[in-house]
């Protein structure tokens, strides 16, 4: 008497198959709940963050106002909590947009894509924050260190210049880059820039020299 296996070989076989695609499906499932999670805890401290600086740049603003003689080492100062603060609200957008799955269609959804989805404006911040950072460094360094030497040649135009550098630094850092690489495809916002490996490793070793190292 002979069996024929073969009926159930391919019942095994398309059970193995169900199982590794419900796994998949299981995995799948829990890396969305986990970085929805993560999305939402991101905004509460994004949310925690934008108060806290609100309420710095305020104070600042006010003893600036109140000072008989302004000092121009408090511009940037102010300048720093503003970034920070601009930086918060803008992440605080981001997410919300992320996390609402909305169809971007028309002039809207372009705008949404290439400000926002693709994070270009939180980047520019951010790094316009390390430029910014890097030039109150130098000019605390220069007050300590030689006191006599900046009061005489560390000139106010020179602390506005280090305000209007860091911000244009900032945008041309990577804002261009993005918003020539995003686009908008059947209502989903995608991102060309990181698709390529290469490309996406030298811009990571120039950002590190550039806005971390030099730090």
């Amino acid at each position: 008497m002979t069996v024929d296996n073969s009926n159930q070989s391919g019942g095994n076989a398309n059970a193995t198959t169900q199982a590794d695609l419900l796994h998949l499906d299981s995995r799948w499932l829990l890396l969305a709940a986990v970085e929805s999670y993560m999305n939402y805890a991101v905004i509460a401290i994004a949310i925690i963050g934008t108060a806290a600086n609100s309420l710095v740049l305020y104070a600042l603003i006010a003893q600036h106002a109140q000072e008989s003689k302004k000092r121009a080492v408090n511009l940037m100062i102010i300048n720093q909590n503003l970034l920070d603060l601009c930086c918060c609200v803008t992440i605080v957008i981001c997410l919300c947009i992320r996390v609402s799955n909305i169809y971007l269609t028309g002039a809207p959804g372009y705008i949404l894509c290439k400000f926002f989805l693709s994070e270009n404006i939180a980047y520019c911040l951010l790094n316009a924050s390390v430029v910014n950072l890097m030039g109150l460094t130098v000019e605390r360094y220069l007050k300590v260190v030689y006191p006599f030497w900046s009061k005489k040649n560390l000139k106010r135009w020179m602390i506005h210049g280090a305000v209007v550098f860091s911000w244009v630094t900032g945008i041309l850092s990577i804002g261009p880059v993005v918003f020539l690489t995003s686009a908008v495809d059947e209502g989903v916002c995608l991102l060309s820039l990181w698709e390529n490996l290469q490309t996406k490793n030298r811009y990571a070793i120039w950002n590190f020299f550039s806005f971390s190292y030099c730090r």
